[in-house]
Formats: structure tokens, C-alpha cells, sequence
């Protein structure tokens, strides 16, 4: 496993021409987001921090694009997911500690999508109760921090998938928008955002 950061904020098309040409393996890619995860567990980014269980579904997503079957552009690209989106088997807290332990029985339309283009859903990241402020923290995990200033916000409610992509964990991660969710935080952390419709 690579150690340097060479695999940081590359985009998906410049991942999945690494992935396609097999520069880069998804299992290692997948794995360098675990280590990286960790590293970056002070920035709040994750509710539910992904596990070593994904690397399953790298080596999966390995013996499809070996065999040129991969599903889409996302084969093999980890996915954090913002925790306002249901994920079978993941909690889906929606930032709010009643929730802390229910888990999920089905995906939402987002992860089916996600997952049907053969990412790999890595994680939820972090959020505002319900998603109800312009900035992250809850109860259950404290707040996302912007990556650069900690000592500043990344915004919200899709704070912790920002910070994510700013960090150079992952090079998207879906959040929702219905006051400027996507937005605001893509503008306190230099990314670009775009508002679903």
C-alpha cells in the first residue's frame, strides 16, 4: 500500500482511468480510504466511519474490471455518504441521538444509484440534526471541522461530506440541498457544489 498522498483529490475520471489501466487496484484505493479515515478522524468527517468490510467489495469490484465487466464509472471508487441517506445494513441517524443505533433495512435512490455504477459506499459522513443548520455538529459525534481552519466550520448540513472532498478523501460524496445544504459548505471549503433537483 501506498503511503503518500499521490491518490488525493484526483478526480473520478482521472481514478478511474488508474483503475481501468490497473495503476492502482480498487482494494488498494479502498484501503488507502480506511488509513486516510483514520488519519483525518479529528476533522469529524463520519457519523459512521467505514470498516474494514469494504475492502469485500474492492476486491469484488478488482475481479470485475479484470474481467472488463466493471458496472460504470464508480467501480471501484469509495463513496462516503452523507448520513441523510439510507444505506441497508449502515446506521441512518440523520444526526440525531434517538436514532443512534437504527439501522437501515433498505438503500435510498442516491445509493442504488451509487451502488448500481459499482461505487462503494464508504462511510456517512457527518451532519446536522435532521439537517437542519448551516453548520455540522450533533449529539452523537460532535462537529466536522473545516480542514483548513479546524478551528473554523465546513458549513452545512453536508459538512462532513465537504470535508471529505476538501480533505482529498474522496473526490465527491452526494449530500442534499434544500437551503443551501450542498452549497454552503461547498463555499466554506473551496469545493464545488451542485444542487440536486
Amino acid at each position: 500500500m501506498s503511503t503518500n498522498r499521490e491518490f488525493d483529490y484526483k478526480s473520478i475520471t482521472e481514478l478511474r482511468h488508474l483503475l481501468d489501466s490497473r495503476a492502482i487496484s480498487s482494494y488498494e484505493l479502498t484501503e488507502r480510504f480506511l488509513n486516510r479515515s483514520e488519519e483525518l478522524v479529528s476533522y469529524g468527517i463520519f457519523i459512521s466511519p467505514p470498516d474494514d468490510s469494504i475492502l469485500i467489495e474492492a476486491e469484488k469490484a478488482d475481479e470485475a474490471i479484470k474481467h472488463s465487466n466493471g458496472k460504470g464509472i464508480l467501480t471501484g471508487i469509495p463513496v462516503p455518504v452523507k448520513d441523510m441517506e439510507s444505506v441497508k445494513g449502515l446506521p441512518f441517524t440523520h444526526g440525531s441521538l434517538p436514532y443512534k443505533n437504527f439501522i437501515s433495512d433498505n438503500d435510498s435512490l442516491t445509493v442504488r444509484r451509487i451502488k448500481n455504477s459499482g461505487g462503494i459506499v464508504a462511510g456517512k459522513t457527518n451532519t446536522p440534526e435532521n439537517g437542519f443548520s448551516g453548520t455540522t455538529e450533533n449529539r452523537i459525534c460532535g462537529p466536522a471541522r473545516n480542514p483548513w481552519d479546524r478551528e473554523k466550520t465546513p458549513g452545512g448540513s453536508s459538512g462532513g461530506s465537504a470535508v471529505a472532498v476538501a480533505s482529498g478523501l474522496s473526490p465527491f460524496s452526494p449530500g442534499g440541498d434544500g437551503g443551501g445544504s450542498v452549497r454552503i459548505p461547498a463555499g466554506f471549503t473551496g469545493i464545488y457544489g451542485i444542487k440536486p433537483n
